[in-house]
């Protein structure tokens, strides 16, 4: 009865510490995709932010455009010259 009752106990030890190691693992995977998905949306995040700041430069590029050349008729008309149309 005695063996019988350590041997219980050793497989319950076994199983308990077989459950440890499972939910340690669980840990470990629930963590390692999170980190995936943190890492996917920073990716997301940082093309989204490079794409913003590229039309940005455009709108300023075109904005300066629009101005040198507002500047320019500006300029011929003041000189009485005809403009480029």
């Amino acid at each position: 009865m005695k063996k019988l009752t350590n041997h219980d106990r050793l497989i319950e030890t076994g199983r308990e510490r077989l459950q440890q190691k499972l939910q340690e693992r669980r840990m470990a995977a629930m963590a390692a995709k999170t980190d995936q998905e943190r890492d996917r949306v920073n990716a997301i995040l940082s093309k989204q932010d490079d794409v913003e700041q590229g039309v940005d430069r455009r709108k300023a590029d075109m904005q300066r455009k629009l101005m040198d050349r507002i500047e320019q008729e500006k300029q011929q008309r003041a000189d009485g010259k005809p403009l480029n149309t």
